[in-house]
């Protein structure tokens, strides 16, 4: 009897888990794409009023906080004992980013350089610049694109292993 009590609370515990996982992945593709169109805007429209900048970088910072979520999600499907490494491993992923995207932005730059020198220094174009910075979304649409694609394959496989 003990144990099918127990059963009841690791199936209950296990859905509640599942179920708040899932809430925080629908949250957290939703939180990953708002922020492209105002990086293409900042990006590529050089018209655009001080006051209306500021608003959008200000947004763009909000919603770009969906990483926390991350570590949430990372810390719901994991067990305690595996609570700090896995944190550990994802704060890895999330840094290696930032060096991928400054490596790609600076091969860029240079691949897009006019050849214009001033005193020995490079001096880019700021089309350059919008061109070179255009890999952050575009890479964050396909990230968003290749999300989509493969978790719901793992929650339809976690709800089968939860209703067992």
């Amino acid at each position: 009897c003990s144990s099918d009590l127990f059963e009841h609370y690791h199936l209950t515990h296990s859905s509640v888990r599942l179920h708040h996982s899932i809430l925080l992945f629908h949250y957290m593709i939703f939180s990953m794409q708002l922020p492209l169109p105002f990086l293409v805007v900042l990006l590529f429209n050089t018209a655009i009023s001080h006051t209306a900048l500021c608003a959008m970088m200000f947004l763009v910072g909000i919603l770009c906080c969906y990483q926390v979520l991350v570590f949430a999600i990372g810390a719901l499907l994991v067990t305690p004992a595996l609570m700090s490494i896995t944190i550990a491993f994802l704060n890895c992923v999330n840094m290696l980013g930032g060096s991928f995207f400054h490596s790609v932005i600076g091969h860029l730059m240079d691949f897009f350089w006019l050849g214009q020198n001033v005193d020995g220094v490079k001096v880019y174009e700021t089309s350059t610049y919008a061109k070179a910075l255009g890999v952050i979304p575009v890479a964050a649409m396909v990230g968003c694109l290749l999300f989509l694609k493969l978790v719901p394959k793992k929650a339809a496989e976690t709800k089968a292993v939860a209703a067992v």
